[in-house]
């Protein structure tokens, strides 16, 4: 069981809180409350007859075995527990009883399984030793909202273990609450410990000042809201009603003028459409561009020159005209001219093989996949090497290359 702290400053609200929802509660569930708060004892059990309740005597903070007398599982509360366990006390000055009670109270179950509940109760956490305070889970700290002339009334600051200091961090606090002091509540104890009649005295003061409602800043603010709201809403009501009599208006105002004679009928023009000339689709059976091989070039024998030597780079003799192959990954190859087409400007060729069809534009290493303008111009751009070439050459459309081409002439 954790250990809780009440803190805040004298006629705060702590014992009231205490009574509420520390000590009624564990009455209620038939526990054993151990506590120097005077309580009325007999009007408690009467009410809840099947709790206990120990009345702790005076002194009890000077008794060095005072925690042998701590039954397990009961609920400890000890107010004004600074008197024992004072600011600035080391561990290794603190009474070891009190250590083995504070560090080892969750081991101690009474037969019922019920875990003993440590509650203290203070002004301030800077009261208690660190050693004390860093045990805390919790901490109920109580503010008397008195400055708001809420008398009745005390916040109550809810924080993760025992913070110090004035401006406590805002990451440490958990929730705020708020309580007002009931009838039925208070007349269980008598906070005013020593006070000659054991009632609590009156607590007003000389000086009224203090109270937010004597302030004159105050009651012009609660005054002058209103007001300055019913102003601001007169303005914003006349201003849309002005811009919506000045729409009427202008719509009322709005001159209406028949349209022109030649515009009240106009005949609409028929809508000419352009016709589509589908183009001759290519035909499948032709062989397809190849993708790896391109013509680079041809060797031509010249007239009346009948030399029939060998070639290192053609195998047998060198009979005919060759054609030039490159391959898109290095490497070349000549096929004789006569399986391949020229084109009708005589210098290009193209040659079937293998169910391809091989030209100067295709493989990768054309510059596009799509045909030139003419075959002259893309002759003009791959073999410029060659120095007889002729500017007769007629264009030649992509499907003639490719898949009409013109037989090979004779006689070149």
């Amino acid at each position: 069981m954790a250990i809780d702290l009440y803190a805040g400053k004298p006629r705060s609200g702590k014992s009231y809180s205490v009574t509420e929802h520390v000590i009624i509660p564990s009455l209620k569930e038939g526990r054993h409350v151990i506590t120097n708060i005077p309580l009325e004892r007999e009007q408690l059990l009467a009410d809840y007859p099947a709790g206990q309740i120990t009345q702790v005597q005076k002194g009890w903070e000077n008794e060095p075995d005072w925690a042998d007398g701590i039954p397990n599982g009961a609920v400890l509360i000890m107010d004004e527990c600074w008197r024992r366990w004072k600011s600035g006390q080391k561990v290794t000055q603190a009474n070891p009883k009190d250590l083995e009670l504070f560090k080892e109270h969750g081991h101690r179950v009474d037969d019922d399984g019920k875990t003993l509940r440590v509650v203290l109760v203070t002004q301030f956490a800077s009261d208690l030793p660190s050693w004390l305070r860093e045990m805390v889970d919790q901490m109920y700290f109580s503010t008397k909202l008195a400055a708001a002339g809420a008398k009745n009334r005390f916040r109550v600051d809810i924080y993760e273990g025992a913070p110090t200091g004035a401006k406590i961090p805002q990451n440490l606090l958990i929730r705020s609450t708020f309580g007002s002091y009931k009838p039925e509540i208070y007349k269980y104890y008598r906070s005013a410990t020593q006070s000659s009649t054991g009632d609590v005295g009156d607590e007003s003061k000389a000086d009224k000042r203090g109270n937010i409602w004597r302030s004159p800043m105050t009651w012009v603010y609660l005054a002058g809201a209103p007001i300055a709201i019913m102003i601001a809403l007169y303005c914003l009501n006349n201003i849309y009603a002005k811009n919506t009599n000045a729409i009427s208006q202008a719509k009322q105002e709005a001159p209406v003028n028949p349209l022109p004679a030649n515009l009240q009928h106009v005949e609409p023009k028929p809508v000419q459409t352009q016709q589509v000339v589908q183009q001759p689709r290519v035909n499948p059976d032709a062989p397809q561009p190849s993708q790896m091989w391109r013509v680079v070039g041809y060797i031509k024998r010249g007239k009346g020159y009948d030399y029939r030597g060998t070639d290192s780079r053609v195998e047998g003799p060198m009979m005919e005209d060759q054609i030039i192959l490159a391959h898109s990954l290095g490497g070349t190859r000549y096929v004789p001219a006569s399986t391949c087409t020229a084109y009708s400007d005589h210098i290009n060729y193209y040659c079937d093989i293998e169910g391809e069809r091989i030209t100067p534009w295709t493989g990768k290493l054309g510059i596009s996949k799509n045909l030139p303008v003419t075959a002259g111009q893309a002759v003009q751009s791959v073999s410029s090497e060659r120095s007889d070439q002729r500017t007769d050459a007629q264009p030649v459309s992509p499907s003639q290359a490719f898949n009409n081409p013109l037989p090979p002439q004779t006689g070149v």
